[in-house]
């Protein structure tokens, strides 16, 4: 997604969190604290915001700003 410019470098690092605590909580046998668990789920929660609602939302926003103009 990074490579795509759909994300920045940020959202690239949140990504990353979630992605290797997820799979720490999956693969390892030290389980995961659940502080480190509820910022998986958050930063999860934004990068899917971001990409789903938000950027959609900004398109639509922007069409109609061309289309008055």
């Amino acid at each position: 997604m990074r490579e795509q410019d759909l994300i920045d470098e940020r959202l690239f690092d949140w990504s990353s969190v979630a992605k290797d605590l997820g799979n720490n909580g999956a693969h390892d046998f030290n389980p995961v604290a659940r502080e480190d668990a509820d910022d998986a789920l958050l930063f999860t929660e934004a990068l899917a915001s971001y990409l789903y609602t938000f950027a959609e939302r900004y398109e639509t926003h922007r069409r109609r700003e061309v289309a008055s103009d």
